[in-house]
């Protein structure tokens, strides 16, 4: 692969021995040869990174994939124990080892940015700046000095506690990453850090202790933000029509007092709770309303074209809006892959099959190789459809994770490649 030639080439250097090394775990199962390599590969970097976040990390993934989830969650319980002890300059290169330079600003400015902060909006405005310039080491170093000046430590360390809580849920070991989600509402300045617990609970089908927490939040957290969660609640769960009601009700009376900025959120939230429902024309009915107001609403845009892509009555005028989002903020994988959807239920796989491609330029997640197999079927290419899917499934595929409307194509996939169809019901 090309993490191998890449760790063989310079066998010292940490980022080529982590990618890796974790590539290789996060296979489905990889063989004792692949795993002897990638336990020497370990022990390498334990010698050049003993102390790091990073280390820890794939440590832990070795201990998992070799079924001794115990070690793993004592490894990186004692790693976070030792937070405190860590500088701010430590802590946020931690953060910035854990994944390229965009994606690290992405997910600090997430993590610390605070309400309505004036300095902060135009720090990340400069920084934006620089991402766009190319310029990603500069607004590192820029967004480093803010927040060590700014005395962001603990939301940092919110974020390898966050971090460390996913991983825990990966391997689920449950318990474990639960501690850590509480954990991080206990030490974090940042009130939308209980909003995470609460999605946690949700993902557990801890349903009515989630929406509790929801409700409890919403005198401090952003109403847009919490209608959000809230939503996301209903659908990572099994919720009941009683609780399913809860959100609904509480939405639409958060929408009845939201200044437009706000309520135009929250309208987004509840087209999503709309198209849980099934309500799709009352769902695709909100995303219109907030074009009429504002037509560079993007998540708008690729909603409603994603969602009448499936309609027969207004399929045709779909690619049209998806359009007008990419020329907004341009091909991002995201829009990508939602215009390759459409262009399936237009019957245009092979205009598919470019968008996706150009996708996993950009980022190769489980949705993009899914939908790439779904094309490449299309066009009667079952080798490389079959290839794209067994690669969806070790980016972590998941059929449950599929909209309604997508679940006849999942079938019809499933009846083409000969796939056991008992992987429908994992």
């Amino acid at each position: 692969s090309g993490y191998r030639k890449l760790k063989d080439a310079d066998p010292t250097n940490p980022v080529f021995l982590v990618d890796f090394a974790l590539g290789a775990l996060n296979q489905k199962s990889p063989d004792a040869e692949t795993l002897a390599d990638v336990s020497e590969t370990v022990s390498r970097l334990q010698q050049i990174e003993p102390e790091s976040f990073r280390t820890a990390v794939t440590r832990a993934r070795l201990y998992a994939v070799k079924n001794q989830p115990d070690e793993a969650v004592k490894l990186l319980k004692s790693y976070v124990s030792r937070l405190p002890s860590l500088t701010p300059e430590a802590i946020f290169q931690e953060l910035v080892n854990q994944q390229k330079p965009a994606e690290a600003i992405a997910a600090l400015t997430a993590a610390v940015q605070p309400k309505n902060d004036p300095e902060m909006a135009r720090l990340l405005e400069h920084v934006n700046k620089q991402l766009k310039a190319g310029e990603e080491e500069d607004a590192l170093a820029v967004l480093k000095r803010y927040l060590i000046a700014a005395n962001s430590v603990e939301a940092l360390r919110g974020e390898l506690i966050r971090v460390t809580a996913g991983f825990f849920e990966s391997i689920a070991e449950y318990q474990a990453a639960e501690e850590q989600f509480r954990l991080l509402v206990s030490t974090s300045q940042q009130p939308d850090a209980v909003l995470l617990l609460a999605a946690f609970l949700a993902r557990r089908n801890r349903i009515d202790e989630a929406l509790d927490i929801c409700e409890a939040a919403a005198s401090a957290c952003r109403p847009e933000t919490v209608g959000r969660v809230s939503v996301g609640v209903i659908r990572a769960g099994t919720a009941t029509p009683d609780q399913v009601g809860r959100v609904e009700q509480r939405l639409l009376k958060a929408l009845e007092k939201a200044e437009p900025a706000v309520a135009a959120q929250l309208s987004i939230s509840l087209a999503d709770l709309r198209d849980f429902q099934e309500r799709y024309a009352d769902a695709a009915a909100i995303y219109r309303k907030l074009l009429d107001n504002n037509d560079r609403n993007i998540v708008a845009l690729n909603n409603l074209a994603w969602l009448i892509s499936y309609q027969p009555v207004d399929r045709d005028t779909s690619l049209s809006y998806i359009n007008r989002a990419i020329q907004l903020i341009g091909p991002l994988a995201d829009l990508l892959d939602t215009r390759a959807v459409i262009r399936l239920n237009l019957d245009r796989p092979r205009e598919a099959i470019q968008d996706l491609e150009d996708a996993l330029k950009e980022v190769a997640n489980a949705s993009i190789w899914y939908h790439l197999a779904l094309a490449q079927l299309k066009i009667g290419d079952k080798p490389r459809a079959a290839e794209s899917f067994r690669k969806a499934e070790d980016a972590g595929f998941d059929p449950k994770s599929l909209h309604s409307l997508e679940r006849s194509g999942y079938e019809q996939l499933l009846k083409q490649l000969g796939t056991d169809k008992r992987r429908a019901n994992r």
